[in-house]
């Protein structure tokens, strides 16, 4: 008997999520690369002046928030597996040229770069919706958990790939073969398991031999890799790590290629063209609104404290390593309550989840403001990923019910421009409001979290009124 076209259709959601969690973890690595490094990479190019020393992570969400729009509009056309696979290699074009920036000592360049690595990092961020565009309503928090656990192991990967190449030796063991290794085996496993492969008896060995064979030969060639990519940008501090992140990109082209989403769309699955709501009238629904504030708060404050942390860890004599640690485990508290975060949702309700996360920024806050020892640095920096995780999978699920298919380019576009120039502006303020106050700095950093937080729970109260009063969601 023949499955029915509504399993199939829920089947093919589940695969592409599946393939668009697995495409985070490699296609996401360059941002927490991005980050972990950018403010530090910003103070080691500039002179005696560090005020504009995270610019270059803020060109990386400017470049978000640029390319958001046009990311959109361009899997509008060519279909979503064409679009990602453009945007990794957008990303890529972004590593090489900032790890060249800092090879040479240019810091415009340098920002360049960061600004295309964004650009590429626009497509990473249209995943989460890419996974909710299938499969049924109950199915779509948890398609958008999936992608975003996917970050947990990007967390994982990105800045232990910057670890590795700022100190290969450190613990004098080389994992360069290992590493390889895995990750080729990661990437054909997934492979596999979508096309069937794994699934058939008389398949299963052949493809677990033909997987097994490129872990062995990428595990005899990954340290011949990683050797040349340090020797190229010798003796160059971080200019190596940015390199890798191209290598992790082309990992995950290769996961993407495997993408079943319609290219390009047909007039019928999009609708009638003139049909949609305009722009403004979706923008202003107070669902929209609401989310939209929970979004960029959520989003622009985790931006803002992360971006600073690891320069005021450096101000507080850390090192690199350190606050490249910190930037994992907050990155990893981002991404990993994704795995229940849905099932939450469906429970408790997307305000309640929102609301949740709100009181994790300002637990944020509170640990941060009672020290500045490397605990309180790494408890901070963990809440912070919670509430981020919390607020913002909330306010993008809150999102997904205010706009019909035909419209979905159009908001999601705007939503994600508006929400990256968010966090642009904040990351951008973060350099400047270290520099302002000085050794209070980070305190007055933490300070911001406060009102900000506030005006978000005012305005969930405001939507609840506004539900109430219409009886409507």
């Amino acid at each position: 008997m023949g499955t029915s076209p509504a399993a199939d259709s829920e089947a093919t959601a589940k695969r592409n999520a599946l393939l668009l969690a697995a495409a985070q973890a490699f296609c996401g690595s360059s941002a927490p690369i991005s980050i972990a490094l950018g403010g530090l990479v910003g103070m080691y190019l500039l002179g005696d002046d560090k005020a504009l020393a995270t610019v270059p992570v803020t060109g990386y969400n400017l470049g978000v928030a640029m390319a958001a729009l046009p990311a959109a509009m361009l899997m509008g056309r060519v279909g979503r597996r064409n679009g990602f696979m453009a945007g990794a290699c957008v990303g890529i074009a972004g590593a090489i040229v900032s790890s060249f920036a800092i090879f040479k000592g240019d810091f415009l360049m340098f920002c360049v770069g960061m600004l295309l690595t964004g650009c590429g990092g626009a497509f990473t961020q249209q995943y989460r919706f890419a996974a909710a565009d299938q499969g049924t309503d109950e199915f779509k928090p948890k398609a958008i958990s999936w992608v975003l656990a996917g970050g947990m192991f990007a967390a994982i990967v990105g800045p232990q790939t910057a670890i590795y190449f700022i100190n290969p030796v450190s613990a004098g063991l080389d994992l360069a073969a290992p590493y390889f290794a895995l990750a080729t085996v990661v990437a054909g496993s997934i492979v596999a398991y979508v096309k069937g492969a794994l699934g058939r008896a008389g398949g299963r060995i052949k493809a677990l031999a033909v997987i097994g064979a490129a872990g062995l030969i990428a595990f005899w060639l990954g340290p011949h890799i990683a050797g040349f990519v340090r020797q190229l940008f010798s003796p160059v501090e971080f200019a190596a790590a940015y390199f890798a992140g191209a290598i992790l990109l082309a990992f995950g082209i290769v996961v993407l290629s495997q993408l079943k989403f319609e290219a390009p769309p047909t007039d019928e699955m999009l609708g009638p063209k003139d049909t949609g709501r305009p722009l403004a009238q979706i923008m202003m629904q107070p669902r929209f609104i609401v989310s939209v504030i929970c979004a960029v708060a959520s989003f622009a404050l985790m931006s803002f404290v992360m971006t600073g942390a690891p320069l005021a860890m450096k101000l507080c004599g850390f090192s690199p390593d350190d606050s490249t640690l910190g930037i994992q485990w907050h990155v990893m508290a981002m991404f990993g309550p994704s795995f229940f975060t849905g099932n939450l949702i469906n429970r408790f309700g997307k305000e309640r989840i929102v609301t949740t996360g709100m009181m994790l920024l300002l637990a944020c806050a509170v640990v941060a403001l009672m020290g500045i020892s490397l605990t309180n640095f790494y408890v901070a920096l963990i809440l912070l990923g919670f509430g981020w995780n919390f607020g913002f999978i909330g306010a993008t699920s809150m999102l997904t019910e205010t706009y019909r298919p035909q419209e979905r380019a159009k908001a999601q576009g705007a939503n994600d421009f508006i929400l990256f120039g968010s966090v642009a502006f904040g990351s951008f303020m973060s350099g400047r409001t270290l520099n302002a106050f000085g050794a209070d700095g980070w305190n007055a950093i933490n300070y911001t979290v406060f009102p900000v937080v506030g005006i978000c729970l005012l305005s969930l109260l405001w939507l609840r009124f506004q539900t109430s009063k219409t009886g409507s969601r």
